[in-house]
């Protein structure tokens, strides 16, 4: 493990960033930095540790900061909008957090190229908006994206409801410009669809949590927005039958841009209609997307209906339309007093109707309420379990039951060849848990490439991938 860094030391560093970035994107006061310790996951970080936050405009500012910290062996950890679900950017050791928020500029869309020239804290959802005038849209779409940066999508490989027919982030990144722990700055890939010109560093670094190097600029791909876009809905009688009926959709080859699968939501089950499944139901949501779709769109509402569903009428109790995909976005949120834990395991479509079952024997086995929602086009399952505590005195024992049944909820996706995580990443929650799916000679693989990026080890140090700390997992 690397040495903790002395205050002298840490005011050294400051004052020759100061001189680098004219001290005006520098952040030391401890109520504004405090936020910078959190960010929307269970853990609660230290802001003690924050030294400062640093606000960089400029790639040449974060070239800066991190020659400065590595020459001292200060350990930076880089965040983007702070909306991540596992504390990937929590730091957890005395040093600086380096924010991507002033990093917010749309350098070019190209409608020729259909790609978009980005800045790491562009929103996501801005990218979308700057390309809709030229008639095109970036696909991945987390629930997030109206808030998170595409640099933070970048760093955990994010996923979304579209991913099933345009992939994930990985699949749409060209090319990235990343500064290196040294300062040094690289560009990864080109401006172009076909690139086989020597090892994928792109695809290394998107999904690296800010391991191996900052991410300051992306070229990533735009697509056309579609002719026309329609959802069918349809309810069915238990988890079981509906992941039936979307292994039929397969089986037919339907081809969705959207495909979840969720409890009846509140708004429905208000329903007389729909008021028999509240309990036990799922709800199907398929979309699809082109030109000239009416006859797909038909034959799917055939398959449903075929599989035992109930298609949804889009109209509420008063007449007014419904947005399917609202009522799958506007999941409700927890109390604050809940104690809860999120899991994204992902598995093979052919397992989600297993994995659903280990979902709700869990939850009983642990006297614990549950939510699950998948991206059942790719097999991704959302989780939480939680419960609301009757007693300070209740608390200790709900969260060994919480964290019991996470524990076995991951167990069960691996045994069915799934994976811890699907699209949230690893960051503090799976760090010790990695091995288990890797294995160790991996680990040690990925443990050499980090030391190649980050031989002092001052990148987002102290998580799962240490480049000095075998042990570590």
């Amino acid at each position: 493990m690397a040495a903790a860094v002395t205050e002298t030391i840490m005011d050294k560093a400051l004052l020759e960033i100061r001189n680098a970035l004219q001290g005006e994107d520098i952040e030391t006061d401890p109520s504004a930095t405090a936020p910078y310790a959190e960010d929307k996951s269970a853990f609660s970080g230290d802001a003690r540790l924050i030294a400062a936050v640093l606000l960089p405009e400029t790639t040449a500012e974060v070239q800066s900061i991190l020659r400065i910290c590595n020459a001292y062996g200060i350990p930076v950890t880089t965040r983007g909008s702070g909306t991540g679900l596992v504390g990937g950017a929590i730091p957890v050791r005395q040093g600086f957090v380096l924010s991507t928020e002033r990093l917010n500029a749309i350098r070019k869309i190209d409608p020729i190229d259909m790609t978009a020239r980005v800045q790491a804290g562009v929103i996501t959802d801005a990218i979308s908006d700057a390309a809709s005038q030229y008639g095109l849209f970036y696909a991945p779409d987390p629930a997030s994206s109206a808030v998170s940066s595409i640099g933070g999508n970048i760093a955990t490989n994010a996923g979304g409801l579209h991913c099933v027919k345009y992939g994930v982030t990985r699949g749409n990144v060209l090319s990235l410009q990343v500064v290196l722990a040294d300062g040094s700055t690289i560009e990864t890939g080109r401006n172009v669809i076909k690139n086989v010109a020597g090892l994928d560093l792109t695809g290394l670094f998107v999904g690296s949590e800010g391991l191996l190097g900052v991410v300051t600029e992306a070229t990533v791909r735009l697509r056309s927005i579609p002719a026309e876009i329609k959802t069918v809905g349809a309810i069915f009688s238990g988890i079981s039958a509906a992941c039936s009926a979307i292994n039929g959709l397969f089986e037919h080859n339907v081809a969705p841009a959207v495909l979840e699968l969720m409890e009846v939501p509140q708004l429905l089950a208000a329903q007389p209609r729909y008021a028999r499944f509240a309990a036990e139901g799922a709800m199907v949501l398929v979309q699809i997307d082109g030109s000239d779709i009416g006859g797909e769109i038909e034959r799917m509402t055939s398959l449903l209906r075929d599989s035992q569903g109930i298609i949804i009428d889009a109209r509420d109790a008063q007449g007014d339309n419904v947005d399917l995909l609202n009522l799958r976005k506007s999941r409700p949120r927890l109390p604050r007093e809940a104690i809860r834990t999120h899991g994204d395991v992902a598995v093979p479509r052919s397992a989600e109707s297993t994995m659903f079952g280990n979902v709700i024997a869990i939850a009983r086995q642990e006297g614990l309420s549950y939510t699950a929602i998948a991206h059942a086009g790719d097999g991704n399952i959302h989780t939480r379990f939680f419960q609301i505590p009757a007693s300070e005195a209740e608390s200790s024992d709900i969260a060994e039951r919480v964290k019991r049944a996470q524990s076995k909820l991951f167990e069960a996706a691996l045994a069915v060849g799934g994976t811890l995580t699907g699209e949230h990443g690893v960051g503090i929650e799976l760090a010790a848990r990695l091995p288990r799916q890797l294995g160790e000679a991996n680990m040690k693989l990925q443990r050499g490439i980090k030391r190649v990026f980050d031989p002092n080890n001052i990148l987002n140090p102290g998580k799962w991938l240490d480049a000095d700390d075998g042990k570590k997992g």
